[in-house]
């Protein structure tokens, strides 16, 4: 179930998308997380579109780095779970990769997910086979954790304000059925 705090988030309205487009990610800085791809997809989108980074890692140094050359990247350190929470709440989008084909894919489901539902963030992830299936429509799948593919999956879904509202209406019932306190006794 969604942790209490977050059910308040979820009943309450989603801020408008805010302008330039707003890609949030918050964990583990490193690159089986994506923080590569995401770096290295940065070139290849267009001038509106803007970074945040929260969290710490083996790859915070490259973070610091490319925000550093790149106005658009933002890097934001350890945050408290009050500013994060925000920070997805009012993205276009939130990424949120883990590495595929490993042994404990299966009974992979990040939490960082549910959360992010919770707070009506349009997610790209990759396909972790731990993921349900009634998920799927509830976020969208990055081919791989290319540079190439995820900027091509962020420029699609950033062109798409249709597709982003789908995904965010199947999330909202998907988390008014399985995750909020008064869907217990009904999965």
């Amino acid at each position: 179930f969604m942790r209490p705090e977050l059910v308040t988030q979820f009943k309450g309205p989603k801020p408008p998308e805010s302008k330039p487009a707003k890609l949030v990610y918050a964990g583990r800085l490193s690159a089986e997380y994506g923080v590569a791809a995401m770096l290295g997809a940065m070139p290849l989108l267009p001038d509106t579109v803007e970074l945040h980074l929260f969290g710490k890692g083996p790859m915070q140094e490259e973070v610091e780095a490319a925000a550093s050359k790149d106005a658009r990247i933002k890097y934001h350190g350890y945050r408290s779970m009050e500013v994060i929470y925000e920070a997805i709440k009012s993205s276009t989008l939130y990424l949120n990769f883990r590495p595929v084909g490993q042994s404990i894919e299966d009974l992979s489901f990040p939490s960082k997910l549910l959360e992010a539902l919770g707070l009506g963030a349009v997610i790209l992830t990759t396909p972790l086979s731990g993921i349900p299936t009634d998920y799927h429509g509830a976020v969208e799948f990055a081919p791989s954790i290319e540079p190439e593919d995820v900027a091509k999956q962020i420029r699609d879904l950033l062109e798409s304000p249709e597709r982003r509202a789908e995904i965010r209406a199947h999330a909202r019932a998907l988390v008014e059925k399985r995750c909020l306190p008064e869907a217990r006794g009904q999965l």
